[in-house]
């Protein structure tokens, strides 16, 4: 569910609905020339496995659909008075869980999944930030590029 259902909704929404502002975002941190030529080439890949898992040909509305299953299902998990998927320790899941919803919920522009995470599933939204204070403190401060936390 996390690899795949998740992790297809996340570059659909990133690549697809916002392709602009991400590329934006990259012109803004690296030279034009090297940051255009790097959205592409990300771009391309991307949409290559989303194709594959045939999620292009869905509506934002029918990933949000399945996203919010996803969502509801780690809510769940979650919601037994434990920090991570599995219980007291993070695991491998946890930590995949992490990489797929920091890469879009730090964007610093308003996003679906900024918009589920702050408004619909508060334990998901806990984890997220649970594993950036405990394993990556680092970044806790970002960057002012106007990220949202």
């Amino acid at each position: 569910m996390i690899d795949s259902s998740i992790g297809n909704a996340i570059f659909y929404i990133k690549f697809k609905v916002h392709g602009r502002d991400v590329r934006a975002l990259y012109e803004k941190m690296l030279p034009i020339y090297f940051a255009r030529m790097m959205y592409k080439s990300i771009k391309s890949k991307v949409y290559g496995k989303l194709a594959g898992a045939t999620i292009l040909e869905y509506t934002l509305d029918e990933v949000l659909l399945t996203l919010r299953t996803d969502f509801q299902t780690l809510e769940t998990m979650l919601g037994h008075g434990k920090p991570f998927l599995f219980g007291m320790t993070p695991t491998i899941a946890d930590f995949t869980l992490f990489g797929h919803l920091s890469v879009v919920f730090y964007l610093p522009f308003s996003n679906p999944v900024q918009n589920l995470l702050n408004e619909e599933f508060p334990l998901v939204k806990a984890h997220l930030k649970i594993m950036m204070k405990n394993y990556f403190p680092e970044y806790e401060t970002l960057p002012d590029l106007g990220y949202i936390r």
